[in-house]
């Protein structure tokens, strides 16, 4: 008997003696941090800016490509207008984005609130249930200061205490279950105000960072307005002297136009003269293969001069590099102009036989005089600017009986791979 009442007074001692604690955060729930962050709202904005992204990046590659001719003064304009408009775009969807994260966050805090409340409840209810406990225990055994050992230990007869400790036991059972209830249902509380409080702090560092944003764009939005004066007060000042760029531009064409007849009859006279065969073979690139791109080809072309939209025929191609570019022969051949013009600028002539030649025109340099023998691969220039150019480019001819021909249709250069 002792025994029995030593081992039951120590197991009820530990459960009795105190309200059941409430354990630690123990299980996930569904609700996770990004369940306000996925918000479709907050989503549409934040597709809607990089989309707006990838758009600016591509209006900025356009703009520096513009920028890079000099003469390109309309569609500079043109694109930086694009780019206000796209930024101003941005600006607008970014507000939208900080107001729905803002409303996320104040409705993630009333959420936490009202987690904190229940919890707060869920304790209260878990102190009353332990109270009337007890107050059942001292209802069916009369006396203020009764208490659950005493009951036990009161039992006048093994019979007795095997019914006090059944009462007792179903008090318990039903005592028990009812906190585990209150734990779990508070460990779900918990968890949930964790959770808030996880996405309220995303939410948070979400907004700080669209906030920081939305100041860069506010300044690069005001550089570029700048910008915008600049290239409108540029573009102003070019259509002032739009009557004189025009006459500059004829005045070249003219002057181009007159040189080429010349070398034409110039060419015509050598061959017929010479009576000399082609040397044969195929001709070189005229520069290192590396540099494979041509920024012009032969044919009728629109491109601007000093702002002005201008369309000509262009006699050759054009292989756009750094000044001072190695220029080669791109075949044997015997020079016959070396010279410097109002629009071909420094620019060479090889006289390769059979009425087939080559020009090397706008060099920084030349290498060879009238009379040199040249050998395919020699160096005999330098590329330049020189002359009627928008910049740093060997434009070359290739010409039959003095008349030109296109180049690369025809076969006579290939383009790098």
């Amino acid at each position: 008997m002792k025994k029995i009442k030593i081992i039951l007074s120590a197991a009820l001692a530990v459960l009795m003696t105190a309200p059941v604690a409430f354990g630690a955060f123990a299980a996930a729930t569904s609700t996770s941090a990004s369940k306000y962050a996925s918000n479709a709202d907050v989503k549409a904005y934040q597709s809607s800016i990089a989309e707006l992204e990838k758009t600016q990046s591509e209006l900025k590659k356009k703009l520096r490509a513009v920028q890079s001719d000099r003469y390109g003064a309309q569609e500079t304009l043109n694109n930086v207008n694009s780019l206000i408009l796209n930024t101003e775009k941005k600006i607008e969807t970014t507000k939208n984005l900080l107001d729905a994260l803002s409303a996320q966050i104040t409705q993630t805090q009333k959420e936490i609130a009202q987690k904190e409340e229940e919890i707060t409840e869920k304790n209260t209810e878990a102190e009353k249930t332990h109270a009337k406990f007890l107050q059942l225990v001292r209802a069916q055994y009369e006396g203020d200061e009764t208490n659950i050992l005493s009951v036990i230990f009161g039992a006048d007869s093994l019979s007795d205490l095997l019914t006090r400790i059944e009462y007792m036991g179903n008090i318990l059972t039903y005592n028990t279950k009812l906190f585990e209830k209150l734990t779990r249902e508070k460990e779900e509380l918990e968890a949930l105000k964790t959770s808030y409080e996880a996405t309220k702090a995303e939410l948070e560092d979400s907004y700080a960072e669209q906030s920081k944003y939305s100041d860069q764009l506010m300044a690069e939005e005001a550089n570029l307005v700048a910008q915008r004066g600049n290239s409108v007060a540029y573009l102003n000042s070019l259509k002032k002297t739009e009557a004189e760029i025009t006459a500059e531009y004829e005045a070249a064409k003219r002057e181009k136009e007159k040189e080429s007849a010349r070398l034409e009859n110039l060419l015509k006279s050598l061959a017929s003269r010479d009576k000399t065969e082609y040397v044969g073979g195929k001709f070189i690139w005229p520069v290192d293969i590396s540099i494979k791109r041509i920024s012009s080809g032969y044919g009728y072309r629109t491109y601007y001069y000093y702002g002005k939209k201008v369309t000509d025929f262009h006699s050759g191609v054009d292989i756009p590099s750094a000044v001072g570019t190695d220029i080669y022969a791109v075949q044997d051949g015997k020079v016959v102009v070396a010279t410097s013009h109002y629009s071909y600028g420094n620019y060479i002539v090889v006289d390769h036989g059979g009425g087939i030649s080559t020009l090397y025109a706008h060099c920084s340099k030349l290498l060879v005089k009238v009379g040199d023998t040249v050998k395919q691969g020699d160096h005999i220039a330098e590329m330049g600017s020189t002359g009627n150019s928008t910049g740093p480019h060997l434009h070359i001819e290739v010409r039959v009986n003095g008349k030109h021909q296109d180049p690369i249709s025809n076969g006579w250069l290939v383009q790098p791979k």
